[in-house]
């Protein structure tokens, strides 16, 4: 079966760690009656999670062509800030957030006049059973008369200055001004969070859970990029390995407030105001071999617990990225529908090396990039592949005697044998448009193809084709279609059968191309002078070929096929 330019994607799955309420042991918090301590969930991965973290589907276009083969780029969306349905105990949904950071929480406390604090862990065995548990024992003491409440504001990094961060805080709630990095590994994740309390709500809390529980959101967009090369019987067909991204045009720099309390399941509690884009910005990074990692397993030698659920990948789908994935961009979240913003990818595929793909993200349609979201662009490289499936009812076999010039000759007949339910399935990764071509070919017993002959059976000399007497006029001597074509199926100059309709993948073509055709004669043949049998084959060879526009809308059935052929309906 042929197949035709085309194009392929995954999303991932994200699973979201979901562990009971349970006590912490913080036995080794530092003492003293000024210690406080705070409790987040690490957001450790499970396969069997009780709580999904969404992953949408964003964009689906071709962004270029190779070879004749399309390039297409799919995107995900993962809402890490997800709480619906309302886990128990406090997530933290985190993409490298549990390797670069875990290990130290900054903290701004109201009543504490000497600045902000950085609480450490409380061991790793805590987090190991799914929770991160934060201490420290301040040496003054910061509840008052402990009925005045204190407002905490919590961020991860604890030194939120190599980020180029410097937070203000007014209460519980923060506000920083911020320049991106020029690289994806200096543009890491943000997080920050906000409680107030009064000594006995603390006090009430550390006795259920070991201290007070936190939940962090994220103030940047995090963007990463994957790679589905496609496979055939477990080998690469064709091999894209990425070796630079960079941005343009983004707006890198702005201003960012967080305010505990606000409502919003995109990160409702993160408002980022003057947003402003440099001229000349560029963000970019660079990938090695080392870099296309496969996330459907856990790396060797690393901690699968403080590792990200929304890396974890399906399929051939292997991440562009580090093992620590601190190969992520963290952007400024802003407006993508009709911007300037390009994205340029540095490529080697199949031996052809430092190959360029500009794509100008506005042009793709995609959604605005939202604060506590991932954004994963799949570029996949694929076929568009068809499955036929058909079913053939054979006629009992009758005897019949027939005088020739050779003497009487006895033939065996199916007449009346069918074939129908004819199902083509696009089992591709991108909508296709789909044209079927009918070879129907009587044959002798060895196979071989007999063209006009005369049939003694019924004492007709057939001159015609097979496809001139049922195709072209119709006069169905040898045998008949019922419902050719189908709604939505025209044929073309060229012979083919065209589906009018662009089909999903993964889906089956919902008008068959006929409904039944039937043979009608099973006769004996003049065959180098004697009769012979000959036994007729009916054939739906198929094609298919990407229905997908740059701007994601979809081409004609016309306009598609005009990029394979001269086509002419």
């Amino acid at each position: 079966m042929k197949k035709y330019l085309f194009i392929a994607a995954v999303a991932a799955l994200a699973l979201v760690s979901c562990q009971q309420e349970k006590d912490i042991n913080v036995n080794n918090v530092p003492g003293g009656k000024n210690n406080v301590s705070f409790v987040l969930q690490s957001g450790a991965p499970t396969r069997s999670g009780e709580v999904v973290s969404p992953v949408r589907k964003g964009i689906s276009a071709e962004v270029g062509r190779v070879d004749g083969q399309s390039i297409y780029i799919e995107e995900t969306i993962t809402d890490l800030g997800y709480s619906e349905p309302e886990t128990k105990g406090t997530p933290l949904y985190t993409e490298n957030l549990g390797y670069l950071y875990r290990s130290k929480l900054g903290v701004h406390t109201s009543t504490y006049t000497a600045g902000d604090v950085v609480y450490d862990q409380i061991g790793d065995g805590q987090a190991m059973e799914g929770f991160w548990c934060y201490g420290y024992d301040y040496p003054t003491n910061i509840w008052g008369d402990q009925s005045t409440p204190v407002d905490f504001a919590f961020y991860m990094p604890a030194n939120m200055t190599s980020n180029g961060v410097t937070p203000t805080f007014s209460g519980n709630k923060t506000t920083f001004t911020y320049v991106s990095p020029e690289t994806a590994v200096e543009t890491q994740d943000i997080v920050f969070g906000g409680v107030t309390k009064t000594f006995k709500e603390y006090h009430s809390d550390y006795a259920k859970y070991g201290g007070t529980k936190v939940k962090l959101y994220h103030a940047l967009t995090g963007v990463k990029f994957a790679i589905a090369n496609p496979k055939k019987d477990g080998k690469l067909e064709y091999d894209i390995q990425i070796k630079e991204i960079t941005f343009t045009g983004l707006a890198n720099g702005g201003t960012c407030t967080f305010t505990p309390g606000s409502t919003g399941l995109d990160g409702g509690n993160i408002e980022w105001t003057s947003k402003t884009t440099a001229e000349g910005n560029v963000i970019s990074q660079t990938f090695g071999p080392n870099d296309l990692v496969d996330y459907a397993k856990p790396t060797t030698g690393e901690d699968p617990n403080h590792f990200a659920d929304s890396y974890y990948a399906a399929g051939t789908s292997q991440n562009i990225n580090d093992a620590k994935a601190s190969k992520t961009f963290w952007l400024v979240p802003q407006a993508i529908t009709g911007s300037d913003a390009t994205v340029t990818i540095k490529y080697d595929m199949n031996g052809k090396t430092d190959q360029y793909l500009e794509i100008r993200l506005g042009d793709l349609k995609a959604s605005n990039w939202e604060p506590a979201q991932i954004r994963t662009y799949t570029f996949k490289l694929d076929e568009v592949n068809l499955k036929i499936e058909d079913t053939i009812t054979m006629a009992e076999a009758s005897q019949q005697e027939i005088d020739t010039p050779w003497g009487t000759k006895k033939i065996t007949s199916y007449a009346g044998s069918t074939k129908q339910d004819v199902v083509i399935t696009n089992t591709g990764n991108c909508d296709a448009f789909i044209r079927a071509a009918i070879i129907g070919q009587w044959r002798d017993e060895d196979g071989n193809p007999v063209f006009g002959f005369t049939d003694y059976t019924h004492g007709v000399q057939l001159v015609d084709s097979w496809y001139e007497d049922v195709i072209v006029k119709k006069t169905n001597i040898q045998g008949e279609f019922t419902g050719l074509p189908g709604t939505n199926w025209v044929l073309g100059s060229d012979g083919y059968y065209y589906y009018t309709e662009a089909v999903p993948a993964g889906q089956a073509v919902p008008n068959n191309l006929f409904t039944k055709y039937e043979v009608k004669r099973a006769p004996g043949a003049a065959i180098a002078g004697a009769v012979q049998e000959i036994y007729f084959t009916l054939e739906i060879a198929t094609q298919a070929i990407s229905a997908k526009k740059l701007d994601g809308t979809n081409y004609t059935y016309t306009a598609a096929w005009a990029h394979a052929n001269s086509f002419e309906q």
